[in-house]
């Protein structure tokens, strides 16, 4: 289960950024400034701190109220993360998860992302194509068979232009999505990586009702973090009342050491071609 965390070895930033980024921007519109770019960050907290849509519905994450309520135009939140994706290529930790997902050690991953690193970075290790399926579709097919892969999108992607990003958005998640996980989790484990838990819908409907069913998670989930970093409230309290033998957090390095860690301990070796194209392209 990839969050945006997962993607930011890979040139992407991840939600703190895009915060500070569009409330500098935003600060800098309401101040009739070129830029904010000099102003200290506590100054454009205190100033956003007093706007009303920034106080309200504590249940919304600062994520999204920034992106809903400064990003207004239609079309803007798609543009401007876009923008930001056109800079992004796979790291070798999406190249190792590609060699983990060929020798069949995964065969499903589940995102929150709109980006397309599974597919650019896990395509060319593997040796069929990995499918992208609806939750709709997943219900119907059930698991997959030993030679396909998958890759469930639970906040849509670019390309069908369905991209859940708001509070309002998430809040219209087509439930099918959350029993699409649950369906997975029937006779799967779950490895959580760079996902913050801050998406209350999702982690409402899916993953604290998991321990509602005792045959869900059997093989455990193992929510990782980074050192120093502190889970939501929403990822302590699943693992606090998940089964003692059921729900873990791991600290990890980062996403890439950690693809890195069970590729070694897989024995899925990645092609020399592959593991130093990124260093020829930064030399040349």
């Amino acid at each position: 289960f990839l969050g945006a965390g997962a993607s930011v070895e890979s040139g992407l930033p991840g939600a703190s950024w895009i915060v500070r980024d569009l409330l500098r921007r935003s600060y800098a519109d309401h101040q009739h400034l070129p830029d904010a770019n000099h102003v200290p960050e506590s100054e454009i907290r205190d100033w956003a701190g007093k706007q009303a849509w920034y106080q309200a519905d504590s249940d919304e994450s600062e994520y999204a109220k920034v992106m809903r309520n400064i990003l207004l135009a239609p079309g803007t939140q798609e543009d401007y993360l876009k923008a930001l994706l056109q800079a992004a290529n796979p790291s070798l930790g999406y190249r190792h998860l590609g060699a983990l997902m060929r020798k069949g050690i995964f065969q499903t991953v589940v995102t929150t992302n709109f980006d397309h690193l599974v597919r650019l970075g896990c395509g060319p290790l593997l040796d069929v194509p990995i499918i992208e399926i609806g939750a709709e579709r997943w219900l119907k097919a059930g698991d997959p068979d030993p030679a396909e892969r998958r890759l469930l999108r639970l906040h849509g992607d670019f390309s069908h232009s369905n991209l859940l990003n708001t509070g309002p958005q998430l809040d219209a998640t087509p439930p099918r999505r959350f029993e699409a996980l649950k369906q997975i989790l029937r006779n799967h484990g779950l490895i959580v990586l760079g996902y913050g838990g801050n998406d209350i819908r999702l982690m409402r409907e899916a993953f604290l009702k998991l321990w509602d069913d005792r045959s869900l998670a059997t093989r455990g989930v193992y929510w990782c973090h980074l050192p120093g970093e502190s889970p939501s409230h929403l990822a302590r309290s699943f693992v606090s009342i998940g089964p003692p033998d059921h729900a873990f957090f791991v600290e990890i390095p980062g996403f890439d050491a950690t693809m890195r860690r069970f590729a070694a301990a897989f024995g899925c070796s990645l092609p020399r071609e592959t593991e130093y194209r990124p260093q020829y392209e930064s030399l040349s």
